[in-house]
């Protein structure tokens, strides 16, 4: 059984700022049964939910849209998230740097604006401080209440001063989410392990035929591991449900191998299921077996392969029948990389 605390401590404090700061959030996502029975959980998220956000730092943690709160998406876009557990006080050092707080900014105004692209390219150049006329009136005419408008107002005059606070809240909220992660993180290994026994149930039935020991408890969040996903064969992915797709995809990103993407892509057999799949869509072993002309047994020998290799990937079940489907964004990164790869060596023969 493996952990990892990607997003970890840091995102989990994040997500319980973003909802002290919307009061009512807490109350819309109610804990799952067991929590509300275990010892210490309901004190942490009360102090949780008690926890003072000054004005300027309040707009980093309101959820616009029902999105995730600027914080949310700022920490799971930066490339320096492994660095940051525990974190607050490395995300602070980051902070000081201009550069960051324009990301951190960007963040924002996308946010409250619902800008992208060119308008978020155009702000790069724009200092951490200051309100813009633009920027005044649009908040003028935004829904927010009157104090979020002079909330938000006063967070973009003096942004540097806000970041800072921003970080400040992190720092007196993260002890409290680090006794909460490991709260879950005890819950989760026993999940695990009534999985892995066929004891948990629900969880069992969903995952029906994977190993004891292909277990991978990938992160811990705040709200419990509900989101299930099955990475190749007989491992199952277990995540909170605010971020399965981000995990998903470092995953994905940490498992490119690019000599076992030459082996798959140089199998004859396996290029057959693949240009199969991506030609016909989802399909069985049986199906595959048709249209490649190979033995039943061998396709489900290269399935297994191909699946982790997470080239491939289980997408539904029907009774008896499972399923599989090409990882599409999967092998656009591996080609991707193998590409890279492959252009490195022309490079040193052009030399």
């Amino acid at each position: 059984m493996k952990y990892s605390s990607q997003p970890g401590i840091l995102y989990d404090t994040v997500l319980a700022c973003s909802r002290a700061a919307g009061k009512d959030n807490w109350e819309k996502t109610p804990l799952p049964e067991y929590a509300r029975e275990k010892e210490g959980i309901p004190d942490l998220l009360d102090a949780l939910r008690k926890l003072e956000i000054p004005s300027a730092a309040a707009p980093f943690f309101r959820e616009y849209g029902g999105g995730p709160s600027p914080a949310e998406v700022y920490l799971l876009s930066r490339p320096f998230l492994s660095e940051l557990i525990p974190g607050a006080e490395n995300l602070t050092s980051r902070l000081r740097d201009p550069g960051e707080q324009i990301k951190l900014r960007n963040c924002l105004t996308d946010a409250l604006f619902g800008t992208t692209g060119t308008e978020t390219a155009e702000k790069e150049n724009c200092l951490p401080d200051g309100v813009t006329a633009g920027e005044a009136e649009r908040i003028d005419r935004s829904c927010l209440s009157s104090e979020q408008r002079y909330q938000t107002l006063l967070c973009l005059a003096r942004f540097s001063e806000a970041a800072l606070a921003f970080c400040r809240v992190l720092e007196r909220a993260e002890p409290l989410a680090v006794s909460l992660h490991g709260l879950y993180r005890k819950e989760i290994g026993d999940l695990c392990a009534a999985m892995e026994s066929g004891r948990y149930d629900a969880l069992y039935r969903e995952t029906a035929g994977f190993e004891p020991g292909h277990v991978r408890a990938y992160s811990v969040t705040l709200l419990a591991a509900e989101s299930v996903r099955l990475i190749g064969t007989g491992e199952v992915l277990l995540c909170g449900p605010v971020h399965p797709d981000v995990l998903l995809e470092r995953f994905e990103e940490d498992h490119i191998d690019v000599g076992r993407f030459f082996d798959d892509m140089g199998s004859e057999p396996r290029r057959k299921i693949l240009e199969s799949l991506d030609r016909n869509g989802d399909g069985t072993a049986s199906e595959l077996s048709r249209e490649t002309g190979l033995p039943v047994t061998t396709v489900l020998r290269h399935l297994e392969t191909l699946s982790n290799d997470l080239l491939i990937m289980e997408t539904r079940r029907s009774g008896l029948k499972i399923y599989y489907g090409l990882n599409r964004r999967f092998l656009e990164r591996a080609a991707k990389k193998t590409s890279s790869y492959l252009s490195a060596f022309g490079k040193e023969a052009g030399r």
